[in-house]
This record gives structure tokens, C-alpha cells and sequence, in this order.
């Protein structure tokens, strides 16, 4: 269930600032996994995938990396723990908080942004940092970052934010600044 809403706070953040306020508006009945409130969370997310497949069917365009938000990190994460140490949702929550303070350092949002996603996922009681006890070196993520999909020829590309609601394909990100994201990720 948990894992469920990192991604339904992804749709929020990627998509539709509105739809962010309303998760943070029923943060209580999420806890409480309220039926209504479930029906129109998931609907309002199934509603929102579907806009963006019908836009972007064969993924020729690049609008469906948008759904990859958190992913670059959330695999890595994955792929180095093992796949069973974390659960997908749990590394996607952990990715989108980095992707969102990387977004930072890049002053593509401000630290009201980061702060705000945190108390939501934190809110939901989903992880924002990676456990101490799972942590590699940043090379080592990095090295598999690169093997990622939306990697073209070893660059890494990231899923980043700009404001709430809306998200890019980032490209020549900073080596050093994925080292610094990951390292205060872990501490």
C-alpha cells in the first residue's frame, strides 16, 4: 500500500500541482486507506497515466519519461540493494527525493519545493533517504545509472522538476552534483 502512494505522489508532483494539494489535503484518510478517498485518488491517477500513453503511445516523443520521475535513483537503488531490500515504492520515494534536491542544486525549484514533497512522502510514512546499512559509494550508482533507459551513449538524463506539477528530461547534469545528491541522500 505504501509503495503504492510513492507512486500516486509522483503523479502530483509530475503532473498536477492541484492534484499534490488534494494528496496533502487528505493525508489523514490515505493513512486511514478511506474508500472514497481511494476511488478518486486512483482514478484521478489512472486518468492521468492514460493522458500521458494516449500522448505519447509508441514513446517517440519523450513524454512518457515523465512517469520515470525518481526512477534514474529508485532503480539503482534497487538493482545495488539486491531487489528485495527495498521495496520499488520505497526506492522510488527515496528517488524522487533526490531527484528533487538535485533539481535544487541545479536551481531548477527552491528548498520550499523539496521541503514540501518530504512532508508529504514523510506524511505517508514513506522513506526519503536511503538506510545507512543499504549504502554504496556514489560511483557505484552512478556506474549503474548509466545503464539506465533514458541514458543515451553513458550520459545520464534525469526526470527533474521545474515547479510543482511539472517535470523535464534533464541532460550534462553534473557528474559531481548526482555524487553530492546521493552522498547527502545516504547520511
Amino acid at each position: 500500500y505504501r509503495s503504492g502512494l510513492a507512486e500516486v505522489v509522483k503523479y502530483g508532483v509530475i503532473m498536477d500541482a492541484n492534484f499534490f494539494e488534494e494528496l496533502e489535503n487528505n493525508v489523514a484518510a490515505l493513512n486511514e486507506r478511506n474508500a472514497d478517498v481511494l476511488r478518486n485518488v486512483i482514478a484521478k491517477c489512472c486518468r492521468l497515466k492514460a493522458d500521458v500513453v494516449e500522448q505519447d503511445e509508441m514513446e517517440r516523443s519523450g513524454l512518457r519519461a515523465i512517469l520515470n520521475y525518481g526512477h534514474t535513483f529508485a532503480h539503482a537503488y534497487e538493482a545495488l540493494s539486491g531487489y528485495g531490500e527495498l521495496m520499488h515504492g520505497e526506492a522510488v520515494s527515496i528517488g524522487m527525493m533526490d531527484a528533487a534536491i538535485l533539481s535544487e542544486k541545479l536551481g531548477r525549484v527552491d528548498q520550499a519545493f523539496v521541503g514540501r514533497q518530504r512532508q508529504l512522502l514523510d506524511s505517508l510514512h514513506l522513506p526519503t533517504r536511503l538506510p545507512q546499512e543499504l549504502a554504496k559509494p556514489a560511483e557505484d550508482y552512478i556506474a549503474c545509472m548509466r545503464l539506465d533507459k533514458k541514458s543515451v551513449a553513458g550520459q545520464l538524463r534525469f526526470i527533474l522538476p521545474t515547479r510543482l506539477g511539472h517535470v523535464e528530461t534533464v541532460a550534462d547534469v553534473p557528474e559531481e552534483l548526482v555524487t553530492e545528491t546521493l552522498q547527502e541522500g545516504q547520511s
